[in-house]
């Protein structure tokens, strides 16, 4: 893999930084740590642990959209919250979001974030294009099992002789 390979992801109407919010490597995603602010740079529901962490996992949802991937295709996560209790009010919102699909996580309770008022942040690291390659793969099973019946259920028919019969003419149908 060279340069070529390297892709950086920036959500829409984030304003510039000394980093993007992910780098797509090849096959894989890796995020920034994502944390509650608006376009404006002001903090999201400020001191609230579960509405943050539900807007950090809508933008990872978004970064990871722009490599055709979803949080399925997730397989590390690290949350860094201000109070480990906290925890009680993320693991519903992982449920929501992974859908049945287990990473790799660890969450680290930490003194501080980049704002007294941040009480989440995630990163992620993630296969990149998983979506369009599940996609490409059902649909050629799909294929070649449909394909697979029509020809079985060819094989399985009986050759039937088809007999001309003469209608008479005050039975014809005008």
């Amino acid at each position: 893999m060279g340069k070529s390979d390297r892709k950086e992801l920036v959500l829409p109407g984030k304003t510039a930084a000394l980093f993007c919010d992910a780098v797509q490597y090849g096959e894989f995603i890796f995020t920034s740590g994502i944390v509650a602010r608006n376009p404006d740079s002001s903090v999201f529901a400020p001191g609230d642990a579960e509405a943050q962490t539900r807007f950090i996992f809508r933008s990872i949802s978004d970064i990871l959209a722009m490599a055709d991937s979803t949080f399925q295709d997730i397989v590390k996560m690290t949350i860094y919250v201000r109070n480990m209790e906290d925890r009680l009010k993320i693991n519903p919102l992982r449920e929501e979001f992974f859908k049945g699909a287990r990473p790799a996580s660890t969450v680290v309770e930490v003194s501080k974030l980049a704002h007294s008022d941040l009480m989440v942040e995630v990163e992620v690291v993630a296969v990149a294009g998983s979506r369009m390659d599940n996609l490409k793969d059902t649909l050629k099973k799909t294929v070649s099992s449909v394909s697979k019946a029509v020809t079985d259920k060819e094989k399985a028919k009986p050759k039937e002789k088809v007999r001309k019969v003469k209608v008479p003419k005050d039975l014809e149908i005008e």
